[in-house]
């Protein structure tokens, strides 16, 4: 957690500034008595008349640390409650030009399609090829009317799942505000 190694001194910190030029460290700093705080520190070789000194700027980083360890905290928490869902959580987006994709879908896409969430998110057409040609249509057209009135998508198709088996699925989603480009 410290700026340098424990087998570092400051003096070599120094002699590595003058020899690389500006060099940056981050970890935790100590002065004296106060508590231990996350920083960014800079260092700056500059010449004098006869010796090279180096300007030395401290960043405190401990909001920025604390913010992105509840940030992380955050994440997972969303993650183990997204995971622990029956079926699969998804974010959607329907751009102006129709080439519909998933920003995320969750793990359960796996036992839902048969297919990687991972690999979801790559190819939008994975899924949308697994629809049943009898249903892709009504599919299509509820979703183009969820995203136009900005209302409730709620809608029952089947899907033809790579082993062959057919599902029933229902979808539901609740649309956002569209974005500046016109996407929902």
């Amino acid at each position: 957690d410290g700026l340098i190694p424990s087998d570092t001194t400051w003096e070599e910190v120094f002699r590595q500034v003058k020899v690389k030029g500006k060099i940056f460290l981050e970890g935790k700093l100590k002065f004296k008595k106060n508590d231990p705080f996350y920083a960014k520190i800079s260092l700056t070789p500059f010449l004098g008349k006869e010796n090279t000194y180096v300007a030395l700027s401290i960043q405190d980083l401990t909001l920025h640390k604390l913010t992105q360890d509840s940030l992380r905290e955050t994440e997972a928490k969303l993650q183990r409650i997204t995971e622990a869902m029956p079926g699969a959580v998804f974010q959607y987006l329907l751009p102006p030009d129709d080439k519909q994709r998933f920003l995320f879908i969750s793990r359960g896409a796996q036992e839902l399609f048969g297919i990687e969430a991972k690999k979801l998110v790559e190819d939008f057409d994975l899924a949308w090829h697994l629809v049943h040609p009898d249903d892709r249509d009504g599919l299509w057209k509820s979703i183009k009317l969820s995203a136009k009135t900005a209302s409730w998508w709620s809608h029952e198709f089947r899907v033809n799942l790579p082993t062959g088996e057919m599902k029933w699925l229902r979808g539901n989603s609740i649309p956002e505000p569209p974005m500046p480009d016109g996407s929902t």
